[in-house]
């Protein structure tokens, strides 16, 4: 017996693309500039006493970023990959767009909203949506 083929049609895939891409190519110059990045890390991490650990945040955060949206896109452990990108975007959630009150409030509570549908959205392939690996299982008896 070979591999198992899924009989879905394409686009079932659109909505796992679409948002793979959000993290793949999410501000490309962050990654360039990773120095002036992780001197705004710490500049955000500082009140809460974090601020030594802004540039291994930095790198985890890049590391969740681009690895788990690179193994959503081409459908590779998408379950972990789901999982990689909750985690950075409940994380950068918390820790960015809180401040509700004040002179950007609406901003934030925006950005903080569509953070909350993106990480509804992931939640769907934390379920049973079928990746590239598990096609590759022989079929249970």
């Amino acid at each position: 017996m070979g591999a198992t083929k899924r009989n879905t049609p394409p686009t079932n895939d659109l909505p796992r693309i679409f948002l793979a891409l959000v993290f793949v190519f999410a501000d490309p110059s962050m990654l360039i500039n990773f120095g002036e990045t992780s001197a705004y890390v710490t500049s955000v991490l500082a009140p809460w006493g974090l601020a030594a650990t802004a540039p291994l945040g930095t790198a985890i955060t890049f590391g969740l970023k681009i690895i788990g949206g690179l193994m959503l896109l081409f459908n590779f452990h998408t379950k972990t990959a789901a999982w990689m990108l909750i985690a950075f975007s409940v994380t950068a959630t918390v820790i960015y767009n809180l401040n509700w009150f004040g002179p950007q409030g609406e901003i934030h509570i925006a950005i903080f909203l569509k953070n909350l549908a993106i990480v509804g959205g992931l939640l769907f392939f934390t379920r049973s949506y079928p990746s590239y690996n598990e096609n590759k299982l022989p079929p249970k008896k």
